[in-house]
């Protein structure tokens, strides 16, 4: 089976803000269940070693987002956090 570099995943497709650089974004606001981002850390934990919880949305404006970051340790997996930084004092505490 082929490792891969990283695995992208999107957490949220919702952004505080509205950067002229990104597509605008005319779905309707979805947050991927923990469930679900448990499960697929559980089945691709083999094959990398690294998440990056980004694709569309802001990743810590999720509200579970610290959760995330506690299953990707249970998994061993490192995280490549791509931000706009503006909500990093409100959401992770540990």
């Amino acid at each position: 089976m082929k490792n891969f570099d990283r695995v992208y995943l999107e957490l949220t497709n919702s952004c505080n803000l509205s950067c002229s650089f990104c597509a605008i974004n005319k779905s309707p606001i979805r947050n991927l269940p923990i469930e679900h981002f448990d499960r697929i850390l559980s089945q691709i934990s083999g094959f990398t070693k690294t998440v990056s919880p980004h694709i569309l949305g802001e990743p810590l404006s999720h509200p579970d987002f610290n959760q995330f970051i506690t299953l990707c340790r249970k998994y061993s997996l490192n995280v490549n956090l791509a931000t706009n930084g503006t909500l990093i004092a409100v959401s992770y505490t540990h």
